[in-house]
Parts: C-alpha cells; sequence; structure tokens
C-alpha cells in the first residue's frame, strides 16, 4: 500500500471548504488537530481520512454550534446525542424569540400610537407589600417575573396572603442587553396576612408619598413610549425622581385581549434632589 502523502493547509481548505484561518483557529482550540507540524516552518498538514471530521465541524457550524460543544461532541460518542439535543433545544427557544420579536414589530406596524392616558400627581399612602426579589437579566426576566408571580398567586390561593390591590412590578435597576439588575414582583396586601418567615417571599413597607402616573390601554409594547411620555413630564415640571418606577397590572393578560389591557406607570416623584435608587 503507498504511503499517504499529507496535504497542506492549503490543498486541505480546498478539499474542506474551510479556510486556512478557520482552520489555524480550530487548531488552536483542539477541534481539528493538524495530521503533523513542521518544526522548522510550522506548515500545518492533514491526511485525507480527516477530512469527515472537517465536514462534520462546517456542518455544525453552520448550525452555530459553539466550538467547546462542537470539540465535546467530536470527541465523546457518549455525549454526541445529549449534546446534538442540547443545541436543538437552543435554536428552538431561539426561533420562538425572533418569532416574538417579529410579532412585536408587526404590532408597531399595526398600532403605531399607543393610547396612554395624561399624567396625574396624587400623594399616596405607605402600603405593605409582599414581594419576591428578583435578581435577573434581559433573556431571563419574562420568566423570571413568571415565576414570582406563579410564588405569590400560590400564596393568595392557600390564604398565606390577603391581597389589598392589583400586582405590580418595581424596577430598581435599568435591565437591557448590557445591564443586569434588580426587579421586584409585589402585590399589596392587608397588614399581618403574611408569613414574614415565609423563604419564598418578603414583607416590606412600599413608601408613600408624592406619586406620578398615567395609563397605558393596550399591548405592553407600548411601554416604552408610556415610560419616555411620563418622564418627559417629570422633567418639565420640576419634579425629581425619588424611588423606582412601578408598572401596576389593572387586568390580567390571561383573561382579556391584548387590547383590552390596562397597565399604571408610576414614578416616586418630589421637588428635592434626585435620587438613584
Amino acid at each position: 500500500m503507498p504511503v499517504q502523502k499529507p496535504l497542506s493547509i492549503g490543498q486541505f481548505s480546498q478539499m474542506t471548504r474551510l479556510s486556512t484561518r478557520a482552520l489555524r483557529l480550530y487548531d488552536e482550540m483542539g477541534v481539528l488537530k493538524p495530521a503533523r507540524v513542521d518544526a522548522a516552518t510550522g506548515y500545518r498538514y492533514y491526511l485525507l481520512e480527516q477530512a469527515h471530521r472537517a465536514d462534520l465541524i462546517r456542518q455544525l457550524r453552520a448550525v452555530e454550534m459553539p466550538l467547546v460543544d462542537i470539540r465535546r461532541f467530536l470527541d465523546s460518542e457518549e455525549e454526541a446525542s445529549s449534546i446534538l439535543a442540547e443545541h436543538r433545544t437552543l435554536l428552538k427557544a431561539r426561533m420562538a424569540s425572533v418569532g416574538t420579536m417579529v410579532d412585536a414589530v408587526d404590532k408597531l406596524l399595526d398600532d403605531p400610537q399607543p393610547m396612554i392616558s395624561d399624567v396625574v400627581v396624587t400623594e399616596q399612602q405607605s402600603r405593605q407589600i409582599c414581594i419576591v426579589r428578583l435578581e435577573t437579566n434581559r433573556d431571563k426576566i419574562a420568566g423570571d417575573i413568571a415565576n414570582g408571580f406563579a410564588v405569590l398567586g400560590a400564596a393568595l390561593d392557600s390564604g398565606q396572603l390577603q391581597a389589598t390591590g392589583v400586582p405590580m412590578l418595581i424596577y430598581h435597576d435599568v435591565i437591557d442587553e448590557e445591564n443586569s439588575g434588580v426587579v421586584e414582583v409585589a402585590v399589596p396586601v392587608a397588614t399581618g396576612s403574611a408569613n414574614e418567615d415565609n423563604e419564598a417571599f418578603d414583607v416590606r413597607l412600599l413608601s408613600g408619598g408624592t406619586i406620578a402616573g398615567l395609563e397605558l390601554s393596550g399591548s405592553y409594547t407600548g411601554l416604552t413610549a408610556a415610560y419616555q411620555k411620563l418622564f418627559r413630564w417629570i422633567h418639565q415640571h420640576g419634579y425629581q425622581l425619588a424611588g423606582p418606577p412601578r408598572e401596576l397590572y389593572l387586568n390580567d393578560p390571561a383573561t382579556v385581549a391584548e387590547s383590552d389591557l390596562v397597565t399604571q406607570i408610576e414614578f416616586p416623584v418630589s421637588a428635592g434632589t434626585e435620587t438613584n435608587d
């Protein structure tokens, strides 16, 4: 049998349709090591039988599998099926996320002007609230909030809590693609209706005072415009922010049409110095 002549990195690149730059990266990452590296020149050489591994890498990169997972897939027959299944689940989640974004764009096209009320300033008393405090980020926030409301809902159903107002969110930080932060899922409760030692939730006082607020009617996609209108009004009328914003949900998205949703947005305000709380 004739001795197999190694292929240069350029020849191997042409055969596998992987760039020489990619092949160098795959070598550094331990995904596809050359059969031989010339000690004097540093040139990489490959064997024909390595083409099959290269083709698998190309296919997996085409579906955006990370190189660390590709290496695990190629080097462990026992884990190969589970790694593919995990990546399939991730891709389906991405598809759902993209579908949600497309729906949001469609809603903007259908109803670019959300219905937002005028700003009203009220004086509110302090209230006892039951909260689930969440440290979250943009990718997790929807699921975390749903879980938080589920905890409070279970406590209400069991009689541990007696609600005296509508559910709300309190945003202590701006949460976006670059920043994680803290949000509280909350419901006002009657004094003494909650077990303060319960590890699933906490009880605290929501400070009263001067509140500037407005109502958004319709889809939650209008929240950004509503926040902007409220913040602009506060700034133009000489108020300062005195606490984190609150979103109060005046009806249940599970029981009413999206067009019938009503959300109240509130900012504690004062004539003093703005806080960072």
